[in-house]
């Protein structure tokens, strides 16, 4: 009789055919249909592409001026060029008529610094200091048509010299080979420009032209955050897919450019709270879009730009392309009203929300509201924490009871230890039983913590992200919530007349949340493990010198944060009837942490409570296997046995046999 556990030999064959056929299946959709539909796409490709005028290289056509010679203030770098004024409540800048180029925008309603009311400015002319600027206009196909460049002087045609709301202003050049570019450009209340380029054919022969736009940075901006918190740097939105690429990542390699062809989107420069993009419409067809750096100068060139389909201009024709242009703040609900009115696709993705987005998203709205009824960000920052404990008490709460049932066990662990000694296997065991004996489990105080870690990494990516921190102040010496605390223990806080080095600024309000983990320390249950006992003792000294550079806004959320939760903790510990002390160890708790230091390393109970966990579930499902099988053949049918009378019974009351072996595995213990 075959092992029931082995393959009939029947089975055997059909698996080697089912093998077979499904090789000759796959040979035969590749030969005939997958090969020959792809050559038919490829020569179809081929003749769309031999059909469609080839766009030329932006880069080459409209490449920015390198930045040569020392820097100037804007006022100075502004003057070597004739210019029209932009003005309006929330911009101010001019226009170059050389080039036509938007090269010198401020924003009015915000301050470079606390103590400096210049306005920020989000575009500089190339001989400034940070340039940044856009430009638009066609290329050819044909090289020899005269086409507007950066050194071209443009004419103002229209009746005002000043552009603002409601008061568009028009442009004008003209190649002298019978085309005349003409551009319309109209501002709205807010940062969105609206740039229509016309070219009116005056020959005798069609011309094909390609509309194109981008917008180029020469270096870093003037502020930059070197860290994975947010994105800065390229952006685009197209087709429903997010390309982002670093200033620091473009600056090393070309691993994140992109080029890629799309009917919709956007594209554009973020910086932590400004955005530079363009929004193409596509009545015309699909454009091109493209992400990439030159390091071929002093300072990296960073530029998005955009190429759209080829236009063909009949002879005494005229034709159009329209782009929108946004310079403006990352404010959320302005990005979301362009979004609706203008159908930007996903406009409000040009704030970095992260991969909490649906977390994120709301948090910001939420404490954007609460900023804005209270007439103080600093009070939402706090409001908000209290509430966000509060959605997670069940979760902490159920994390502190499982802490305080562990320090309730201290006088055992003591006893264990005495007993033990050196004896890392005998102690590891002992501790193991001793939580299995209480009904305690160590990893049930560190899951709600887990479940609550992005939650809080969400609101504290929301206050790094947010506008509103910026420039906002706290009560006491906080002036600005979005920079670092100005003040540092090292000269007592600013009575000593002496300033650190940079990486001794360790501010006040750093200092406060230090306290605050050393308290939280206080509250949880000793570690078993004396390398373990010294990472958590250092642990809150560390964080304290990562986040003393972080915006103070943040600290004071962490700093707020802890005291709430400690407040929690420490009354649930009371409850439970725990002696809790800040400033003092009880003889008991000092004993105990002398035998942890002077005990066996690589002690972890709670290691261990996992690996039977794991141990037992593989086990269960064994079991569960094996007692599916036999009552499998339990149930089969005798009369399927080709054998005698007798053989039949036997069979039988194997089966039976087995069925009744089984049945007591198919219900292993449950922990």
């Amino acid at each position: 009789m075959n092992n029931k556990n082995s393959m009939h030999p029947q089975d055997k064959k059909n698996l080697i055919v089912f093998f077979i056929a499904c090789v000759g299946l796959f040979i035969i959709y590749d030969l005939f249909i997958y090969k020959p539909h792809i050559n038919a796409v490829r020569a179809q490709q081929a003749a769309q592409k031999a059909a469609t005028p080839v766009a030329p290289n932006v880069t080459a056509t409209a490449a920015p001026d390198a930045q040569t010679d020392a820097p100037l203030p804007i006022a100075e770098a502004v003057k070597d060029s004739p210019r029209i004024t932009i003005e309006s409540e929330t911009v101010k800048g001019s226009l170059s008529l050389k080039g036509a180029r938007f090269d010198d925008l401020a924003l009015l309603r915000y301050a470079e610094s606390t103590t400096d009311s210049t306005p920020v400015p989000l575009l500089a002319p190339t001989r400034s200091h940070h340039p940044q600027f856009a430009e638009f206009g066609w290329v050819a196909s044909d090289t020899s048509v005269r086409m507007p460049s950066r050194e071209s002087l443009w004419r103002v045609v229209s009746a005002n010299r000043t552009l603002a709301p409601n008061t568009p202003v028009t442009l004008e050049w003209a190649n002298g080979e019978n085309l005349i570019f003409r551009r319309t450009v109209t501002l709205d209340n807010n940062y969105m420009f609206d740039i229509k380029d016309e070219v009116i054919n005056t020959g005798n022969s069609p011309v094909t032209l390609f509309p194109y736009a981008h917008i180029s940075r020469l270096g870093l901006p003037k502020i930059v955050t070197a860290n994975a918190i947010m994105h800065e740097g390229p952006v685009a939105y197209l087709d429903g897919t997010l390309h982002e690429a670093g200033f620091y990542s473009l600056a090393k390699d070309d691993d994140d450019a992109v080029d890629t062809k799309a009917v919709q989107g956007w594209i554009g420069l973020s910086e932590k709270y400004w955005l530079t993009a363009l929004v193409p419409l596509h009545e015309k067809g699909e454009g091109r879009y493209r992400i990439s750096t030159d390091r071929s100068g002093k300072a990296p060139r960073y530029q998005t730009d955009f190429t759209g389909a080829g236009i063909t201009i009949a002879a005494g024709e005229a034709s159009s392309h329209d782009i929108r242009f946004f310079a403006g703040p990352k404010l959320l609900n302005m990005l979301e009203q362009y979004e609706e009115d203008l159908k930007i696709q996903h406009f409000d993705l040009a704030i970095d929300f992260g991969i909490f987005y649906f977390m994120t998203r709301p948090f910001f709205i939420i404490l954007t509201w609460i900023g804005h009824s209270t007439g103080s960000f600093a009070f939402a920052i706090l409001a908000f924490t209290v509430l966000l404990r509060l959605c997670v008490f069940p979760l902490a709460n159920k994390s502190f009871r499982s802490f305080a049932r562990m320090r309730k066990l201290n006088p055992q662990m003591i006893e264990m230890r005495e007993k033990y000694g050196a004896d890392r296997e005998k102690l590891q065991k002992a501790i193991f039983e001793l939580y299995q004996k209480e009904n305690v489990n160590p990893m049930a105080g560190c899951l709600p913590i887990l479940i609550q870690i992005p939650i809080f990494f969400a609101l504290y990516k929301v206050l790094y992200i947010s506008l509103d921190m910026r420039h906002t102040p706290f009560w006491g010496w906080i002036d600005d919530m979005s920079a670092m605390d100005p003040t540092t223990l090292f000269n007592l806080f600013g009575l000593l007349s002496w300033t650190p080095p940079s990486f001794l600024m360790i501010g006040a309000w750093p200092c406060i949340m230090c306290v605050t983990l050393l308290l939280q320390h206080r509250l949880n249950p000793p570690a078993q493990d004396p390398i373990q006992a010294k990472m958590m003792l250092f642990m809150p000294f560390f964080i304290t010198l990562i986040l003393a550079k972080f915006p103070a806004g943040l600290v004071i959320y962490w700093s707020w944060g802890n005291l709430l939760s400690m407040v929690q903790q420490y009354v649930l510990l009371r409850k439970e009837g725990v002696t809790v002390t800040f400033f003092h160890r009880t003889p008991a708790e000092q004993k105990l942490e002398d035998l942890v230091e002077h005990g066996p390393k690589g002690v972890s109970p709670a290691a261990e409570m996992i690996e039977e966990e794991i141990e037992d579930l593989i086990e269960g499902n064994e079991h569960d296997a094996a007692a599916q099988d036999g009552k499998k053949d339990a149930e089969k049918p005798v009369k399927a046995l080709s054998k005698p009378k007798t053989t039949k019974k036997k069979t039988a009351a194997k089966s039976s046999g087995a069925k009744s072996s089984t049945k007591g595995k198919s219900s292993p213990k449950k922990k």
